[in-house]
Order: C-alpha cells, then sequence, then structure tokens
C-alpha cells in the first residue's frame, strides 16, 4: 500500500472516530438537557376545601352579664336558634310533671351562626367575644348534620343552659259532716227535726319551679271553698196540751198502733194509767197518746181532738164506745184495755160493742 492511501485510511479512521464522539456527546448532552428540562418541572398545588357549617354557640351568663361557660356544637343543617329553643321549651314540658309553661332563664343565651374551616376558632372566639373558656363539643370535620330537635336534647342533657319551667297542680280536699241531737221542748216528744249539714270543701293548689327539671321551689295554698257545717237533730220532749177540733202532724196512726201493740197481754187496773202494771181503758188511751207528746185528759178524751164520722176512721183514731175506749188499729180491729180478766187486748170493732163516735189526734 502506498504512502498516499495510507494516508488517506487514516484520515477516514480519524474522521469516523470524530463522528462517532461527536454524536456521543450530542446524545449525552441531549439525555442531559432532557433530565435537567424534566426535574424543572413544578407540581400544581390544590386549593382548599372550606368546610361550612353552622356554630351553635350555647352561652351562660353569670349574674354580672359575663358570659362564663361557652360550648360550640357544629351542624352542617341550617339550624335556627329559634327552633333550637323552641325544642328545648317542649323537652321542659314533655321532662317535668305538671308543667304549665317554660322559658329560658335570664343567664342563658343560643345563638347559631355560619363558620367555615379557613377561619381559626379562637379567632372566631375572639370576634364573637366568647368566653375564655369555650369549648367544641365536635369536631367540625366531622360533618355531622345534627338537627335543631338533636342540638337541644344535647343541651337538655348536659344542662348547659337553664329551662325554667312552672308547675301547677290543684286538688280537693274534704272535712266530713259532723253530727250532732240536741233536745229541745219547741217539738213534741218523739218528733224530730233535721237541719241538714254539709261537708267542708277545701281548693289545694301546688305552684313549683323547676330547672331543666329539678324541682328548685314549691308553694302550696288553701281556700276553702265550703265550709263544714254540722247536722243537728232537733228531738223533742215537750208534752203539748191538747184543744178541740186540732189535731197535730208529725206522728202517723199507723205509730200509735205499732206502740200500742207493745202492750198487749199486760193487766187492767181500774184507775191506772201504767202500760206495763195495769191500766184501764181511758188510762191506757192516755199513757199511749202522752208518749207521742199529747197531754189529753184522762176522761172525757173524745171532748179533745177532732170529731170524724165513722165510715171515715183511721188506724190511730179513738173509738167511744158506751162505757168504753179503744184505739182502732184498722182492718176493723181495736187495741184496748178491755177488763180485769183478759187486760189488754187486740180485737175486733164489735168485741165492745157498737162504737158512738171516733175522734182524730194526728193527721
Amino acid at each position: 500500500m502506498s504512502a498516499e492511501t495510507r494516508s488517506a485510511v487514516r484520515f477516514i479512521r480519524v474522521a469516523a472516530i470524530t463522528l462517532a464522539m461527536i454524536l456521543a456527546l450530542a446524545l449525552i448532552s441531549g439525555m442531559s438537557f432532557a433530565a435537567t428540562k424534566k426535574t424543572k418541572k413544578t407540581k400544581k398545588t390544590k386549593k382548599p376545601v372550606v368546610i361550612s357549617s353552622r356554630a351553635v354557640v350555647i352561652n351562660h351568663w353569670n349574674h354580672r352579664g359575663v358570659s362564663d361557660k361557652t360550648y360550640v356544637i357544629y351542624s352542617h343543617n341550617k339550624i335556627k336558634a329559634s327552633d333550637i329553643k323552641a325544642e328545648l321549651l317542649k323537652l321542659a314540658a314533655s321532662e317535668t310533671e305538671n308543667a304549665v309553661s317554660s322559658s329560658m332563664d335570664q343567664y342563658s343565651d343560643i345563638m347559631a351562626m355560619k363558620f367555615d374551616s379557613t377561619m381559626k376558632f379562637s379567632d372566631f372566639v375572639k370576634k364573637n367575644k366568647l368566653a375564655k373558656k369555650t369549648v367544641r363539643l365536635n369536631a367540625l370535620k366531622s360533618k355531622e348534620k345534627y338537627t335543631a330537635a338533636q342540638v337541644a336534647q344535647k343541651i337538655w342533657d348536659k344542662k348547659y343552659v337553664g329551662v325554667v319551667t312552672d308547675t301547677y297542680t290543684k286538688s280537693y280536699t274534704y272535712t266530713p259532716m259532723k253530727k250532732k241531737t240536741v233536745k229541745t221542748l219547741t217539738l213534741r216528744k218523739t218528733t224530730t227535726k233535721v237541719v241538714a249539714g254539709r261537708q267542708g270543701k277545701t281548693l289545694v293548689e301546688k305552684f313549683g319551679k323547676s330547672i331543666n327539671g329539678d324541682i328548685v321551689s314549691t308553694k302550696t295554698t288553701s281556700t276553702v271553698i265550703t265550709k263544714p257545717k254540722t247536722q243537728t237533730t232537733y228531738k223533742g220532749t215537750a208534752l203539748f196540751p191538747m184543744k178541740a177540733d186540732l189535731t197535730y202532724t208529725g206522728t202517723k196512726g199507723t205509730d200509735v198502733v205499732k206502740y200500742a201493740k207493745k202492750f198487749l197481754g199486760n193487766p187492767y187496773v181500774w184507775g191506772g194509767t201504767s202500760l206495763t202494771k195495769g191500766a184501764d181503758c181511758s188510762g191506757f188511751v192516755y199513757s199511749i197518746y202522752r208518749h207521742f207528746g199529747l197531754d189529753m185528759p184522762r176522761v172525757g178524751q173524745s171532748h179533745v181532738g177532732k170529731d170524724v164520722p165513722l165510715d171515715q176512721i183511721k188506724p190511730g183514731d179513738v173509738l167511744t164506745f158506751k162505757g168504753h175506749v179503744a184505739i182502732y188499729a184498722g182492718n176493723g180491729m181495736i187495741v184496748h184495755a178491755s177488763n180485769p180478766r183478759v187486760g189488754i187486748v187486740y180485737t175486733k170493732v164489735s168485741y165492745s160493742g157498737t162504737p158512738l163516735s171516733a175522734t182524730r189526734y194526728f193527721e
């Protein structure tokens, strides 16, 4: 190979090597550029998600007007403070026996305001001038959708505010009626007069006040509606003198007959007036009617009282026979002190003959 040829081949080799090196450098340079360009890419930052809520602020003010206790409950429902208060009053009425009205006490307050996660809770407290010891009762991010009733229940259960409830009941008490018996000379014997009495009636009213269901005060008043009145029975003890053409009320003729029959079989004694030891016919009538308060004559008993026709007689009338008197018992029978042999008997009217007249003393 000639020197010229060798020189040409060497040139070609050098040129090829140079070209290869240039290509290699270019490739390396491109890769480096690409890598550099890739690392310079910036990530897109996402915008923060704003969580909106209703902050229910529960304040309890002290007597100086300073909010010393504050609680916050988040709810993602749009509830109103007025709805929460209404639910609280319902709870108070249902949880308190004999409730008549409920109201928030003067130291309690409830507010519902918008709140979102972009505001720091401390700024929210400061902005709204809440108590330094304001407590969040649940997290904003929990996304709980409390209703007004649920918030009210939490407030009621924990007694975060005071709900004052007035209570009222009424009842009646009764005082038993007393009874008494009084003897009086204004009425005949065996005659009674009853003056009606009545039981007493008193209205009892109970007023109470409770806070969150706990009774804090009670007051009881009593008002007399009707005073008790004693029932008085007046029992007669007097003997009334009898007059002609005058009868008396208050005693039944059948009662006279019933009393007279108690002495059947007792002896007949001439001139006697004892219903047990002995009486004659007029003495028997005399004593029977004196028992009922009529002071009739010992004899001549037809001269007092009222004459009645014989066809209109009724039990209790006195029948006059020739030399004899008897008490008519009804159904054609008489009760009388007949004679020493049979004493006081119960017989037919005809036993003593035909009656001459009839006299009535009780109507």
